[in-house]
């Protein structure tokens, strides 16, 4: 079988218990799989209103910035991850989209395409929201806002929240497997040491050995060339 594999990484941010270890230990992989293709979702700002009140915004850690724009882009790309990663209305940490409305998401993600062109930041029309929730009005907004790819997750109670939206959009990549006679994997993992499935040294381990135990032929592929779109390098 023939398998194409892309690796994403979630919240990767500026917040303390996130950061950019994940991402570093990711770019010290290319020494073992010197193709890999790694797309990261950078919230434009981080928030846990449940430990303080303070809100993490990438532009103001301009080294943050830095080690994003010095990652190889041949193996690295950015995409959409919200821009208030986090909701105090509903005492949540991350359903910023499962409510909003078509306009209340079209005003979201313009602020972070502003926010990723103030940073200098190129950024794919790749956007995966936060922990997967998104609501049926957003996906005309997606569109209207050029989102080539959603990342979601296939889940009944993710399907339920999208309400069949995901069904009639374009192009959408789901968490693990995209078909059953299709060796396309979508492998995904957070940058926060508090999770389970945190990109550390362990799990370099654990994904190491994922890949030399396929059998067949492996290519890595970013995010969009899944559906075969072209694609240049920025």
């Amino acid at each position: 079988m023939k398998y194409r594999i892309n690796i994403s990484i979630d919240d990767v941010c500026p917040y303390p218990k996130m950061g950019l270890d994940s991402v570093f230990i990711m770019r010290d992989f290319l020494d073992e799989f010197p193709n890999i293709k790694v797309t990261l979702f950078v919230p434009t700002a981080m928030t846990r209103f449940r430990e303080s009140n303070k809100t993490y915004k990438i532009l103001d850690y301009p080294k943050f910035i830095d080690g994003l724009l010095e990652l190889p882009k041949e193996n690295f790309e950015i995409g959409y991850h919200g821009h208030l990663h986090g909701n105090k209305k509903h005492n949540s940490n991350n359903d910023e989209f499962r409510y909003i409305s078509e306009d209340g998401c079209l005003e979201k993600l313009d602020m972070s395409k502003s926010i990723f062109k103030q940073a200098d930041i190129p950024v794919r029309p790749i956007f995966r929201p936060p922990a997967f929730w998104l609501s049926p009005a957003s996906f005309s907004a997606c569109n209207k806002m050029g989102i080539k790819v959603l990342a979601l997750h296939n889940e009944k109670r993710y399907t339920n929240c999208y309400n069949g939206k995901h069904t009639k959009y374009n192009h959408v990549v789901y968490v693990g497997n995209q078909g059953d006679n299709t060796g396309d994997m979508e492998i995904v993992y957070h940058s926060s040491k508090e999770a389970f499935d945190c990109f550390n040294k362990k799990s370099k381990s654990e994904l190491k050995k994922i890949l030399t135990e396929l059998d067949g032929e492996l290519s890595f592929i970013f995010m969009e060339e899944f559906y075969g779109q072209d694609r240049q390098i920025y």
